[in-house]
């Protein structure tokens, strides 16, 4: 099962498919802002295996400068995803898709000091 519903949260068992969306997922993106992302995390607990967890894919994407962010939003929007610009999360721009929301994107600039507490695991 992948996506959580406007104002709902429930945990659901970890799957491989998870593993597969994301990689599906990052090869889309690297497709579109590639020239941009110096890596591409899959993050969260659904980068766990056997974790269970909301079923929303978390993908953190490093920038080379921060500023690089402003020429990725319209490519990622053309992927489905919704900008909610760098007021929400401090030091990253945050993107959402879908509805039920199955992905979320965390971008920030390569080596930022204050996204220490993110889980990478990819």
């Amino acid at each position: 099962m992948l996506g959580l519903p406007r104002g709902e949260v429930f945990l659901v068992p970890w799957t491989s498919e998870w593993e597969k969306e994301f990689i599906s997922e990052k090869e889309r993106i690297q497709n579109k802002i590639g020239v941009y992302a110096v890596e591409i995390h899959h993050i969260g607990s659904t980068a766990v295996e056997h974790l269970s967890s909301k079923p929303i894919i978390d993908i953190a994407i490093e920038l080379d400068q921060f500023t690089d962010g402003e020429e990725c939003i319209s490519a990622l929007e053309s992927m489905g995803y919704t900008s909610h610009g760098t007021n929400i999360l401090p030091d990253r721009y945050y993107f959402t898709k879908g509805e039920p929301r199955t992905h979320q994107i965390h971008m920030y600039q390569h080596g930022n000091n204050n996204l220490l507490g993110v889980w990478f695991f990819s």
